[in-house]
């Protein structure tokens, strides 16, 4: 569970204190226990080479603590709220888990978009109590101890991104929307630094990018790839950690095969930031 909650960070004594605030949580709210199981039992069918029955109890763990959540909240409030984060963090997790072993190029990365924009109502609502949590000190010292990522090169790179061409085709609405999601691109670049380091950093540009530019994205419209495709280059940054191995290759190769060599050009910053080594550090 430590490495699934991506504690391996913290001190002995930090790791003691957060293990036992998690068997709390695990005692008082059923949905968080069950979160738990259905992540420890997909991280067995992962390690496995054929366990089908796994990955169905995953599953249907999965979908009991989704109810249960839906069921037990009334709101976010003093008691719940780490219970309500752990339990935003489990999805995330498992979706992300679900398609390690899919093959290369499947395009589910859409579906991976639409659950990321909606936990973010979520995290808004944990928030406040984060802020002034015990947590946010250890990881205010994380902090402190990372350096920039961002980088002149980058910065040049995403501004490109303003200066695509558009093709013939594309509707009024359409190019607003690719506009639109390039500039939440850039202000999230900005906002992470370059280093997307936690599990809010991870949904923040999902979450921004206007409703209209998922159907541009659906429809496979150029513009719209080469924004995802950006986006996940900057997210191959994220620390290398088992269930985020190759998530973001992955999903920028489905993407990039829907485009055609006359895109190469504005495709060699992301393809050669794709091709680096990831960071080992873990995100906070």
């Amino acid at each position: 569970m430590e490495k699934t909650f991506f504690l391996s960070w913290l001190s002995t004594l930090e790791k003691r204190t957060f293990t036992r605030e998690f068997s709390y949580q695990a005692s008082n709210f059923h949905y968080v226990r069950t979160t738990i199981t259905a992540l420890l039992t997909l991280h067995q069918w992962c390690q496995s080479s054929s366990q089908s029955s796994l990955y169905a109890a995953a599953h249907q763990h999965h979908i009991e603590a989704s109810t249960l959540f839906r069921n037990s909240q009334v709101e976010v409030n003093e008691a719940n709220w780490m219970a309500t984060l752990m339990f935003g963090i489990g999805v995330i997790i498992f979706q992300f888990a679900t398609v390690l072993k899919k093959p290369d190029g499947t395009d589910d990365y859409l579906e991976m978009l639409h659950i990321m924009r909606s936990s973010f109502n979520l995290a808004n609502e944990i928030g406040p109590f984060l802020e002034t949590s015990p947590i946010m000190f250890l990881t205010g010292q994380y902090l402190r101890r990372l350096n920039s990522h961002l980088g002149e090169s980058t910065w040049n790179a995403i501004c490109c991104l303003d200066s695509l061409g558009y093709p013939n085709y594309t509707t009024d609405e359409t190019e607003f929307a690719c506009v639109q999601s390039i500039t939440a691109l850039k202000e999230w670049v900005i906002h992470v630094d370059g280093n997307p380091g936690n599990w809010r950093q991870f949904i923040e540009w999902p979450a921004t990018v206007p409703e209209e530019y998922l159907p541009a994205l659906s429809s496979r419209h150029p513009v719209a790839l080469i924004v995802f495709v950006y986006w996940c280059s900057i997210m191959h940054r994220t620390p290398k950690r088992r269930f985020l191995v190759g998530w973001a290759n992955r999903a920028a190769d489905a993407a990039m095969r829907h485009l055609g060599q006359e895109w190469d050009s504005i495709l060699e910053f992301p393809r050669a930031s794709l091709a680096s080594p990831r960071a080992s550090k873990p995100p906070r």
